[in-house]
């Protein structure tokens, strides 16, 4: 029973370590790339939770990386947007779906309101099953700001433009087609919006002609005047 010697077997690791630590640089330099870009990366779980977090979705919500890791991605959507991603997500989960994408709004940490186009990819294990969800979501507040004002400034016009006075129309430079006229100048011409719309003046004999290509020309190298007269036929 004494010990009289030692018996041992080395095996060559060599290659596995080295691709263990290419596999840590290959990430490291991974999180590096992913914490200095504006759009916000993230990993979650099947449940939603969220497994890891760069720093342009923290700035972007104004939480930690910490903090949102301890919360699902439906607690800082926003409440009406929060279930229809939801629904697309456990369809994801379930291996319905590969992925997906939306347009979204995300309650910050301050309260505000941001805008995000999220898209979201599932990864599979070996057997295709389903592990966990990398998602991308870009600010797209400014932008979705400046829809807003757009339609709001569109709806000003709109109504200026349909209440005005004095008779108005928009028709296309080349051509002359067309595209809208307010109430004022259907009644001065007496013709019905279904007649005027998408028709020139001078289908409509209205006007045209020599009188309109001097307007134009005008228009072209002035690009805005007053007092130009003209004849025009009801």
């Amino acid at each position: 029973g004494k010990v009289i010697g030692v018996i041992g077997i080395s095996r060559d690791i060599t290659e596995a370590k080295r691709a263990e630590t290419a596999l840590l640089e290959s990430e490291a330099r991974l999180r590096l790339l992913l914490s200095g870009v504006a759009v916000g990366f993230g990993v979650e779980d099947l449940d939603g939770r969220t497994i890891s977090v760069n720093e342009g979705l923290a700035r972007m919500l104004g939480y930690t990386p910490e903090e949102l890791k301890a919360m699902r991605f439906t607690e800082y959507t926003y409440p009406a947007d929060a279930e229809r991603d939801a629904a697309l997500f456990r369809e994801m989960a379930a291996g319905k779906r590969d992925g997906y994408q939306l347009e979204k709004r995300y309650i910050a940490r301050d309260g505000r309101i941001a805008w995000g186009r999220v898209t979201r990819t599932v990864v599979r294990d070996e057997q295709g099953l389903p592990k966990h969800c990398l998602g991308m979501a870009e600010d797209i507040t400014e932008r979705k700001r400046a829809e807003e004002a757009l339609r709001a400034s569109e709806e000003r016009f709109a109504k200026a433009f349909r209440a005005s006075p004095a008779p108005m129309s928009i028709s296309t430079i080349d051509g002359g087609v067309t595209l809208d006229v307010n109430d004022e100048w259907l009644a001065m011409l007496g013709f019905s919006r279904d007649e005027a719309i998408g028709r020139t003046s001078l289908e409509l004999g209205c006007w045209g002609g020599a009188q309109r290509a001097s307007f134009i020309d005008r228009l072209r190298e002035e690009g805005s005047f007053r007092g130009f007269e003209t004849t025009v036929h009801t």
